[in-house]
């Protein structure tokens, strides 16, 4: 997860100004938050970013 955070802030940073990535507590997703609209006129937008691992 802290892997997954690392890479969500590596692409998003550029981006946006404020996101903050959540993982404490948290057991197969990581909450984005973008901590500005990201469509003019809308509210702050969230996202659950599920990870996975492969399996053989």
């Amino acid at each position: 997860m802290e892997t997954v955070r690392e890479v969500i802030h590596e692409d998003l940073d550029d981006e946006f100004d404020k996101p903050t990535i959540e993982v404490e507590g948290r057991r197969r997703a990581v909450l984005v938050r973008f901590g500005d609209p990201v469509t003019p006129g809308q509210i702050d937008f969230t996202a659950d970013v599920m990870t996975a691992l492969p399996h053989p």
